[in-house]
């Protein structure tokens, strides 16, 4: 019997126990066998520069700590050069997996901009998409939901309103993230001294 992996990809900028909740969400309701946790490299959709990706891994590194093995880091994305596509991440996945069933996680406001992805197309017929709910994020008449290439499911979890721009802001002006934030990753960001010097 195949394999059945979650890739679940984003900045991390930093990671945050809403990613916690959505990775559990994502074990507990699809039975995946393992999660991959891609940090983005090259964000090619955002206008800031993201912290350099060696802090990143590592901060994924210490969030997730607590689900090893089932949840691991992969650095396929910060080793690649150039913009990162999920369609070239997925494409590489697919070569060293087999035919494993890849299921994409995602938030809402993601999979509402599911169109604007490269070859978005391609990647809808590699993978099916678990979404999750988010604060202010509503399903409108074009939403990828309704087009029948997109094989999707929703996650049922309670929105949680927390984002990694928050957190930069609040590391920033020197406010805590205990009970943001893992433990570990607040120390962390903490001794490197992450996001003081960052415009967000």
């Amino acid at each position: 019997m195949s394999k059945h992996i979650g890739i679940f990809g984003g900045s991390f900028d930093p990671p945050h126990f809403g990613h916690l909740a959505l990775m559990s969400a994502a074990r507990e309701q699809l039975g995946l066998d393992q999660l991959r946790v891609i940090p983005t490299g090259h964000a090619w959709q955002k206008l800031r520069t993201l912290t350099p990706a060696r802090h990143r891994l590592v901060m994924v590194e210490l969030a997730i700590a607590g689900m090893a093995p089932w949840a691991v880091v992969d650095a396929l994305e910060t080793e690649r050069k150039g913009p990162s596509y999920m369609i070239d991440t997925i494409d590489a996945l697919r070569k060293e997996t087999g035919d494993a069933k890849l299921t994409l996680i995602l938030g809402e406001d993601q999979f509402a901009n599911l169109r604007t992805w490269h070859r978005w197309e391609d990647l809808a017929m590699l993978v099916r998409f678990a979404v999750a709910g988010r604060p202010g994020s509503e399903r409108s008449a074009g939403s990828p939901a309704n087009d029948p290439r997109v094989h999707h499911v929703r996650l049922a979890m309670e929105p949680m309103d927390l984002s990694s721009t928050q957190l930069r802001k609040m590391a920033a002006a020197g406010e805590t993230l205990n009970g943001l934030v893992p433990p570990t990753v607040a120390q962390y960001i903490a001794l490197n001294h992450l996001y003081k010097e960052q415009k967000h």
